[in-house]
């Protein structure tokens, strides 16, 4: 069913909210006019139940006020924000330009000049394309640099930072394959907390891709006590949901950007085990422990990955986790292999 989008405006209030169904979920967003709003999202187990909430949530907000906008249009109340954005009336990109000029440098650095940034226009044609509302900081940065090459370079964290055409091919790869039911029931995924239990929703957004089918996704339907827009590390036949960082910027200032191509450029630099490799189809995935913490890599073999590190209050709480990692990965078919550390 087609997304219907309301407004009241009254007053100091100016504010939206959008319902839709989709099978027996029925959706809502809301939130200020020129804000991503919020999502939530009821399953009344079947059709009907979630046709009869839906109407009785429409009638309860024109009882309310609320007018209905933009009939017929799929996204109707991302084009009203993103027209303000342009006007620069409904959020400052200044506010973020220091934290952009710091991933600009850094990739730099590096070797990578970033792209130049997007129109308001293209970026609203995107989020109406996607039936979306970016968060300012994703507006921010697009409007600074579309992506991260002209090319198909995996430079950001061994993935390609994708321009705005990018994310819209993406998105109607898993688009297409959500409509056609192959995700069966779609509750198979395995979400950090604050993540919808799904294989993937339309809600996720493409922001990178390895060339294999996986990427980093902006979450723009959180679960309950999660962050509209934080990022998700997303692999295609993979469950795990992971949040790698609660906003894009905040992950892009973390990223590596770099075209090695052996994904082992770290040396053992000190107490604690050696750095143990294991590899399933085209991923991999590497852990060492040094003391009360550890550090795994992982990605596309072939590439550098991406890399976190995790601290305990001790040797044997780090131990433990990192006993469990290693089982977890095994039992997933992550067979290990040399390492040259």
């Amino acid at each position: 069913m087609s997304k219907r989008s309301f407004e009241f405006v009254e007053g100091s209030s100016s504010k939206f909210w959008e319902v839709w169904m989709e099978g027996s979920e029925v959706r809502t967003r809301y939130g200020k006019i020129g804000t991503a709003g919020q999502t939530t999202i009821k399953d009344e187990g079947d059709e009907a139940k979630a046709k009869k909430l839906y109407d009785k949530l429409v009638a309860e907000k024109t009882k309310k006020g609320y007018v209905e906008v933009g009939a017929g249009a799929s996204a109707p109340a991302a084009t009203a924000p993103v027209a303000k954005a342009a006007k620069g009336k409904a959020f400052d990109p200044k506010k973020y330009a220091a934290a952009i000029a710091k991933i600009t440098a850094a990739a730099k650095k590096k070797g990578f000049e970033l792209p130049p940034g997007a129109t308001a226009e293209e970026i609203e044609a995107t989020e109406k394309e996607l039936g979306v509302t970016f968060p300012d900081e994703v507006r921010a940065f697009y409007l600074t640099h579309n992506g991260g090459s002209s090319d198909e370079v995996y430079n950001c964290n061994g993935r390609y930072l994708l321009p705005l055409d990018g994310i819209v091919g993406q998105w109607k790869i898993w688009k297409e394959l959500f409509d056609n039911g192959t995700f069966e029931d779609n509750d198979h995924g395995d979400p950090d907390e604050g993540v919808q239990e799904k294989w993937w929703i339309p809600e996720w957004i493409p922001v990178t891709y390895d060339g294999s089918g996986n990427h980093d996704m902006v979450d723009l339907a959180p679960a309950e006590g999660g962050k509209l827009g934080q990022i998700l590390d997303f692999w295609h036949d993979d469950d795990p949901r992971n949040v790698t960082a609660p906003d894009l910027l905040t992950w892009l200032a973390k990223a590596k950007w770099t075209e090695d191509e052996d994904g082992e450029d770290e040396e053992d630099d000190g107490e604690g085990s050696a750095r143990r490799r294991f590899e399933v189809d085209e991923k991999f995935w590497a852990i060492k422990r040094d003391g009360a913490s550890f550090t795994v890599k992982y990605g596309k073999i072939g590439t550098d990955g991406q890399e976190k590190t995790k601290d305990f209050d001790d040797d044997e709480a780090a131990e433990k986790e990192y006993d469990k990692l290693v089982a977890e990965k095994t039992k997933k078919g992550y067979e290990e292999v040399d390492s040259d550390d």
